[in-house]
């Protein structure tokens, strides 16, 4: 009678370490492979391949920031303290080197300085390329309509906008439309490339239609679809409106002064009112 009991106590954990060293051996494979999907995968691919831009994108974004720097790695180069480090270190081994050697230890060190110099360019340079190239980004993600970095769905793309449908009776009124769209989201991607290359990261430009609805501070509502106030506003990180950065987009007018008299006509007094106002065109 107390065989049975004894077998399960011996069966069920070796049983259990069993199944779990197997899925766990599997999981892990499956992290990594296949590098490339497979058709008897059923297009399976492994997730650190698969996200490997985005992984490599992250770990330099948290090199660059947390762990080296770029104002650290320049001070670094030009500390005179290192500097002198170094000469002393070299200054060492020059003693235990023959007059060949140290001929050759002379030509390094007087190339130390410049190395540096160039060092330091080159570090400034690939900051100048990562800020120019993320604001390029800006202006693919206003056109895709998508930012595959974050995952964002914008509510129009300028590729959307360029498929939305004319109807031949409201030609004029849809294209003027589609026209406001587009103004819309590419002076919001504007303004985010040039906080790019600024290297102003606190905060970003975007439509309204794609801000969380709240208060403006003066008692109007912004964000949610269709702002009837508001076309842009700047939000900071974590998403909240940025007092005194909406702005309304308006196409009126052929001429500056058509533009300028329809402006100050009553009809836009609720613009003026909330102190606000783009460009027109």
């Amino acid at each position: 009678m107390l065989e049975q009991p004894i077998v399960s106590l011996v069966t069920t954990p070796l049983v259990a370490g069993v199944v779990g060293y197997i899925t766990n051996k599997i999981a892990i494979k499956m992290l990594f492979r296949p590098y490339e999907p497979k058709w008897y995968t059923l297009g399976w691919q492994g997730i650190v391949p698969k996200t490997r831009p985005k992984l490599a994108v992250k770990i330099s974004e948290i090199v660059g920031q947390k762990l080296l720097a770029h104002d650290d790695f320049l001070y670094a180069l030009e500390n005179n303290d290192i500097k002198t480090k170094i000469h002393s270190i070299i200054a060492d081994k020059l003693k235990s080197l023959n007059a060949k050697d140290i001929h050759a230890v002379i030509r390094l060190s007087s190339l130390e300085d410049k190395i540096i110099d160039k060092v330091a360019i080159a570090t400034g340079n690939a900051d100048t390329v990562s800020r120019y190239g993320s604001a390029n980004g800006e202006h693919i993600v206003a056109y895709k309509g998508i930012d595959n970095e974050t995952g964002q769905i914008y509510s129009k793309g300028l590729k959307q906008i360029s498929e939305s449908r004319v109807h031949p009776d409201y030609k004029k009124s849809n294209i003027k439309q589609q026209s406001g769209y587009s103004a819309e989201v590419k002076s919001a991607a504007k303004k985010n490339a040039e906080k790019y290359i600024n290297g102003d990261t606190k905060s970003r430009a975007s439509r309204t239609d794609d801000i969380s609805m709240q208060s403006d501070g003066k008692g109007n509502t912004i964000g949610g679809i269709n702002d009837q106030l508001y076309d842009i506003a700047e939000i900071d990180n974590n998403g909240m409106y940025v007092d005194g950065t909406a702005s309304q987009l308006k196409f009126v007018g052929g001429t500056a002064e058509q533009c300028a008299q329809k402006l100050i006509s009553a009809k836009y007094d609720k613009y003026r009112d909330a102190r606000h106002g783009e460009a027109c065109l």
